[in-house]
């Protein structure tokens, strides 16, 4: 009866570990985020394949490695009925079609390069924005741009290596 009592104990102290644990590993919104809701994005980098997701602000992709953004994934929570639509122009293609809520926007498996995105939100309450900017292969990091304007380039044939977007108001 004690060694039962013994293990189950155990294996409680053990479920109690693994979900504090995860808490840790699963990134937390920024404070902001309560009020204004979340984007929550993914880009797929060559050579690394899908990075994990990442949100408000932060990088996505890599700097400094030489290795371009090949696929993006975007999607807004926090905010009920707001969509957020983007598409890419993509080396040898041109502008793709919108897709939109963590569609993916670019090629995966083809090794072609983003060279420019356009990003906006659809039902979104007066005054929010949504923003972002690219780094760019020997420019380094645009200014931010807001609501479908283009990040990146066109007719240069030079790729995006990482982006941040966020939310404003």
């Amino acid at each position: 009866m004690r060694t039962r009592t013994r293990i189950q104990s155990v294996m409680l102290f053990m479920m109690a570990l693994v979900l504090s644990l995860s808490t840790l590993l699963i990134p937390a919104p920024k404070a902001h985020a309560a009020e204004l809701g979340d984007v929550l994005y993914q880009a797929h980098v060559e050579s690394l394949g899908w990075q994990p997701y990442v949100w408000n602000g932060e990088v996505a992709g890599t700097e400094g490695r030489s290795l371009r953004l090949e696929a993006l994934k975007v999607r807004v929570t926090g905010l009920p009925d707001v969509h957020v639509k983007y598409r890419a122009h993509v080396e040898g293609t041109g502008w793709q079609n919108w897709v939109q809520d963590g569609q993916v926007a670019g090629t995966v498996g083809n090794s072609q390069r983003l060279e420019a995105l356009e990003i906006k939100l659809e039902n979104a309450p007066p005054g929010y924005h949504i923003e972002y900017r690219a780094h760019i292969e020997n420019l380094g990091w645009q200014g931010w741009v807001r609501d479908g304007d283009i990040a990146g380039t066109t007719g240069n044939s030079l790729r995006l290596e990482a982006i941040q977007i966020r939310l404003v108001r």
